[in-house]
Parts: structure tokens; sequence; C-alpha cells
């Protein structure tokens, strides 16, 4: 369709995956704490904890994989995927979706 922007999956690099596992995390604790799940005091540190807990490996945990998407005209990074691949079912995240200005 003329005029849609495109986008891609990457593999995500090592470099955004810090980045991505820093906002991530922070992004997990703010959340379970507006939502009245969790106190503020330690908060982070369990996000951390819980983070590395499902992604112990990083980037190379099994059944798990990670992307940067892309839009393909401005070759800007507009968002993260996710995919958790399960036995009996998938889930996926999409982290973040930021649209260039």
């Amino acid at each position: 369709m003329a005029g849609q922007p495109k986008t891609a999956l990457r593999p995500m690099g090592a470099a955004h995956f810090a980045e991505f596992a820093r906002e991530s995390t922070a992004a997990f604790a703010r959340d379970n704490v507006q939502a009245g799940r969790w106190p503020e005091a330690g908060a982070r540190q369990r996000a951390q904890w819980e983070f590395e807990q499902v992604l112990p490996q990083g980037l190379q945990t099994p059944w798990h994989l990670l992307y940067d998407i892309e839009d393909e005209a401005q070759g800007l990074r507009v968002g993260s995927l996710w995919l958790a691949l399960r036995r009996r079912r998938a889930s996926c995240r999409l982290l973040t979706c930021n649209p260039p200005p």
C-alpha cells in the first residue's frame, strides 16, 4: 500500500539488549507499584530479579526471541518485540513502539 510505513524485524543485538533490559525492568517495577502489587521500596530490585529469572542467559536464553522493530525507510528502531515460546502456547510482548517524528 503506497504511503504506508514499512517495518522490519531485526534480531536484537547485545548493545541494545542492555538498554532494553534497563528500560524493561524500570517499566515492570513502575507498573507493579502503580497497580498496587508491589511496594515502591525494593520494586526495582524485584523487577531486575524477575527479569533475570525469565532471561537468565540474556539474548541466548532458549525459547526466547528478541527483535528490534525498524522503520525501513529511515533505518530507525521504533520498537522491540519479545517472543516467549512455550510448549503449548507462545506469548508475545510488544514492549516499546516509538514512531519516528
